[in-house]
């Protein structure tokens, strides 16, 4: 839900309270908590993410949905999967999005958290990437 979408909810809710005497502060009040999503569009949140891998490492988006299975291609997915999620995407669509199964997706989720931790060069493409995207508490190099 976004954030405009929710304030038309809300006053929705106002209105029908005053014309129909109902009280539905608690509906209303349900409706405030409800999370919203984050001011980015997601529909472009993929192409931006393949763009920015593509001027950092030179592999394109083709190679990344490839079945290829070459270290270099699969760390890259992995980067890219950290990516999507942050931009909220879940596996299921990030294992589309990828041509692969949702489970490869949670399996590349939890080498990324590996290897930007150890590997140095891994670390510093993906800052390089994080920089190109715009994302905000990214960089998580230590």
């Amino acid at each position: 839900m976004t954030q405009e979408s929710k304030t038309q909810l809300i006053t929705i809710l106002h209105n029908l309270e005053i014309q129909t005497g109902a009280d539905l502060r608690k509906l209303i009040q349900d409706v405030e908590a409800i999370k919203v999503e984050p001011e980015y569009h997601r529909k472009d949140a993929d192409m931006k993410i393949f763009d920015a891998v593509e001027k950092v490492t030179g592999i394109n988006a083709i190679r990344l949905i490839s079945k290829c299975r070459i270290r270099k291609y699969s760390d890259i997915r992995a980067m890219v999967v950290f990516f999507l999620r942050d931009y909220g995407f879940t596996f299921v669509e990030i294992g589309m999005i990828l041509n692969r199964h949702y489970t490869s997706a949670i399996h590349l989720s939890t080498v990324h958290n590996a290897l930007v931790n150890r590997d140095k060069e891994y670390r510093e493409k993906f800052n390089q990437i994080a920089a190109l995207i715009n994302k905000k508490n990214t960089n998580l190099a230590k």
